[in-house]
């Protein structure tokens, strides 16, 4: 794997995460790091190994799953590369349909990161599902956690409203970059009726964000120190 279909450019600076979904359903979303962490590098030919629970309620028909991995410190010896990275459902492989990468754009250890993003809708998940991750180059890299997102139909669910926003961008404020200037920006379009809803909630995923010297906006409100490497 060596290209990308979304590579951001601005370094430490931040960008806007994709729109990669956006609907209404009858039913609910799931979202899992099973029994993810960080990986350490992975030498040529090892293996790292994943699984999630993906029992989901009694009448239930998925509308989309979807495998997030995320990587980082991606080089061999002191050049940079890109993961020669194979990924299986079961024995059986698996291709990501969206690749989005990010580098700190200078100075030493510029090793790319990223998130590939694999669509198995049309796969048969059972209860338990598991994954193997194969380094498959030369190089070395790190899975830095995954994430399993299941959106499903229910006819005994209420009706919810979803976006899927997507990326990866490398923020910091340091090396002349700014705080305001290390943002990264998810936009969620389109139009609700505010009185009709109950619950919402925000699912974010920010690998290594675990200095806790970080600020989650959404619209006026702001929560400082929210990524705190919690539990690992």
């Amino acid at each position: 794997m060596t290209t990308s279909s979304f590579a951001q450019s601005n370094g430490y600076a931040g960008g806007t995460l994709e729109t990669y979904q956006h609907g209404t359903i009858k039913g609910d979303l799931i979202f899992t790091s099973g029994n993810s962490k960080y990986s350490g590098e992975l030498s040529s030919g090892t293996n790292f190994s994943l699984v999630f629970d993906t029992a989901l309620p009694e009448g239930s028909k998925i509308k989309i799953a979807r495998l997030y991995l995320y990587w980082t410190w991606s080089h061999n010896g002191s050049a940079d590369v890109y993961p020669e990275m194979e990924a299986f459902f079961e024995g059986q492989a698996i291709a990501p349909d969206n690749n989005y990468t990010d580098r700190k754009g200078s100075g030493v250890y510029d090793y790319p990161s990223g998130t590939y993003a694999y669509n198995l809708t049309a796969i048969n998940l059972d209860k338990e599902s598991h994954f193997t991750i194969k380094n498959a180059g030369l190089g070395k890299f790190a899975i830095n956690g995954a994430g399993l997102l299941l959106v499903y139909e229910n006819a005994n669910k209420q009706d919810i409203d979803y976006w899927i926003d997507e990326g990866s961008d490398i923020i910091y404020a340091a090396e002349g970059v700014t705080s305001e200037q290390a943002t990264t920006k998810a936009n969620f379009n389109g139009d609700i009726d505010i009185k009709n809803i109950k619950t919402a909630n925000l699912i974010t995923v920010v690998p290594s964000g675990n200095k806790g010297e970080n600020t989650l906006y959404f619209n006026s409100k702001n929560w400082e120190g929210v990524y705190k490497g919690i539990p690992y």
